[in-house]
């Protein structure tokens, strides 16, 4: 009965691996197509799930963790910033201990704080306020991924 049930499990493994290779093609192609990445990324990830009958393995928890992260790596390219943090959030759901995962999180972060602090535009009639001239350091961002990751290590 074992043999029935790895059958399938190998087939959805292929599966799954073949669209994650697709993915990672058109995400280091010399013109990466990022739409395609994500889409690939995807479809990789819905075929992750074991069929019904199969226990899932820690390594198909941990396929899942790297589809995520791949994903979230084509939306960082891509500037979509909110996909990234979700992304990577679900990739450390599956594994906490996903470095990879958690530094791309924080550099979403970091664009999205940086983004926000954008300085404005100045006045040409002289009235308008440009800010302080100063963006967040970069360090406090470095600081806080270091303290993620020093939580996570504990």
């Amino acid at each position: 009965m074992s043999d029935v049930k790895s059958a399938p499990a190998a087939s959805w493994q292929v599966a799954r691996d073949s669209a994650k290779e697709r993915g990672n093609s058109a995400f280091t192609a010399a013109t990466p197509n990022l739409v395609e990445a994500v889409k690939h990324y995807s479809e990789a990830i819905q075929l992750s799930y074991p069929p019904a009958g199969t226990t899932e393995t820690a390594t198909d928890r941990m396929a899942r963790s790297v589809l995520y992260a791949n994903r979230a790596a084509a939306h960082l390219k891509a500037s979509a910033w909110n996909e990234a943090i979700s992304d990577c959030s679900a990739a450390l759901k599956l594994n906490s201990q996903y470095t990879k995962a958690l530094f791309r999180r924080a550099t979403a972060y970091e664009a999205l704080a940086l983004e926000a602090n954008a300085l404005p535009q100045p006045s040409t009639t002289g009235t308008g306020s440009t800010g302080s001239g100063k963006r967040p350091p970069a360090s406090k961002f470095r600081a806080v991924f270091i303290g993620e990751r020093e939580k996570l290590l504990e």
